[in-house]
């Protein structure tokens, strides 16, 4: 797999970055590095701790949470269960979170084949922050729009499953 550079013009198409001029995106480039992952490599597991945003550069992932489910023998087990598949086409970001706080992942991220990540540590973030504070304001701007996106979806979803579970159970 080669190398795709860490670059001001495609970081510019990154939501996280969004409103950033060049020379912004040039300094955020700065704290950034590259890693690889092989098909079927486990890039973030669900329940582990991370300290890292990863932006998909190239290849396609799945987004997996572990689900309790009962067996055919009546018997609960757990299943992975694939919520989404990401492609690089759209620079998508995953491990937002980890950027705010020191937490439990809540969900696997695996490579569906071989991919090239770009991965920005809290540590490098909140320096880029500090040190280039326009820029640091905006990307934080831009972290809790994505974060609250993503949590008006997950409420949803909830409320969808409380309402088809409340039908069922009475039933």
């Amino acid at each position: 797999m080669t190398d795709i550079p860490i670059n001001i013009e495609m970081l510019s198409g990154v939501c996280l970055f969004s409103g950033l001029d060049p020379d912004m995106l040039s300094a955020a480039s700065e704290y950034m590095e590259t890693t690889h992952f092989k098909a079927g490599d486990t890039i973030l597991k669900e329940g582990e701790t991370g300290d890292e945003l990863l932006i998909l550069a190239s290849g396609r992932v799945e987004i997996c949470q572990t689900l309790v489910m009962r067996s055919e023998e009546q018997d609960f087990e757990e299943k992975d269960k694939t919520l989404i598949v990401l492609d690089a086409d759209t620079m998508p970001v995953f491990g937002e979170m980890a950027l705010l706080e020191s937490s439990p992942r809540t969900a696997t991220v695996r490579a569906l084949n071989d991919c090239l990540t770009w991965t920005i540590q809290r540590d490098r973030f909140i320096e880029f922050c500090f040190k280039h504070q326009k820029a640091g304001v905006i990307a934080m701007k831009n972290l809790a729009a994505l974060i609250s996106k993503r949590l008006r979806k997950a409420n949803k979803d909830v409320l969808k499953l409380t309402t088809a579970l409340s039908i069922v159970l009475k039933h």
